[in-house]
C-alpha cells in the first residue's frame, strides 16, 4: 500500500474516520488501523507480520482490504480531497520521470 500512495499524518487523519464508518467489525478495524499506523512509521511488512503475530499472507489480505476500502472512500467522498491511488508501477514511474 505504501507504493500506491504516499501516506502521511494528514492523509491518515482524513481516511481513518471514514474507515471507522465503513468497517463494522471492531477487531478487524483495530487490525487495519494498526497496519496503517505502523506503515506510517515506516515498518516493513515482515516486521509487521512478526509484531502482530500473523502470517505474511494474512497481512497481505489486510493490506488488500485497505486498498479496496480506500478506493471506496475515495469514490464516495470527493469532498475529502483524498489523492487517487496509483494503480500500477507505470503510473508511479510516470510521476517521477
Amino acid at each position: 500500500m505504501s507504493n500506491d500512495l504516499e501516506w502521511n499524518e494528514e492523509l491518515y487523519n482524513k481516511f481513518v474516520p471514514e474507515l471507522e464508518k465503513v468497517v463494522s467489525d471492531q477487531i478487524l478495524l483495530a487490525e487495519l488501523k494498526k497496519v496503517l499506523e505502523t506503515r506510517l512509521k515506516g515498518w516493513k511488512r515482515t516486521k509487521q507480520a512478526q509484531e502482530f503475530g500473523m502470517s505474511m499472507a494474512t497481512l497481505d489480505r489486510r493490506i488488500k482490504r485497505l486498498r479496496v476500502l480506500y478506493d471506496k472512500v475515495w469514490r464516495t467522498h470527493p469532498e475529502l480531497n483524498l489523492p487517487k491511488r496509483k494503480m500500477s508501477k507505470q503510473e508511479k514511474w510516470m510521476d517521477t520521470h
